[in-house]
């Protein structure tokens, strides 16, 4: 199967949803790719662990968030809004990244909506979306 975070070791918090985050080894790039019932709060300990060193943040080029297999996406306004208090002192740490979304049709109309609705997307960053992974990391090709 595929192999899933089950510890943010550093806090201690048990993530209940399978994430996967992995580094380029070059430092340019990040993926998180989450599957099944997307937890909130495990969504947000994953990004304070992706956006966590602001050092290796400011060398990002693009973050690729996979929830291809995500099949439920609930979040509160709270959690929109802990969420988006996690990224923004990465936003200030490197105000060009380029986010890469691949989804769903059904979850990208929600996130769509959830982001517009809480003004999430005022953030500085680009931020593409894709209906597959691999569309994904063709177009990243190209950056």
């Amino acid at each position: 199967g595929k192999n899933a975070i089950a510890m943010n070791r550093r806090a201690g918090h048990e993530w209940r949803m399978p994430l996967k985050l992995h580094f380029a080894e070059d430092g340019t790039r990040a993926t998180l790719a989450g599957s099944g019932d997307l937890d909130p709060s495990a969504l947000v300990a994953a990004v304070r662990e992706l956006y966590g060193d602001l050092q290796r943040t400011a060398r990002f080029r693009c973050v690729l968030y996979d929830y291809t297999d995500v099949v439920k996406f609930e979040f509160s306004k709270d959690e929109v809004h802990a969420l988006a208090e996690v990224e923004q002192p990465a936003v200030q740490a490197n105000p060009q990244l380029v986010l890469c979304l691949a989804a769903s049709e059904q979850l990208l109309s929600g996130l769509e909506k959830l982001w517009g609705s809480h003004a999430l997307v005022k953030k500085p960053w680009r931020i593409e979306a894709f209906h597959s992974r691999a569309e994904a990391e063709a177009w990243l090709k190209t950056l």
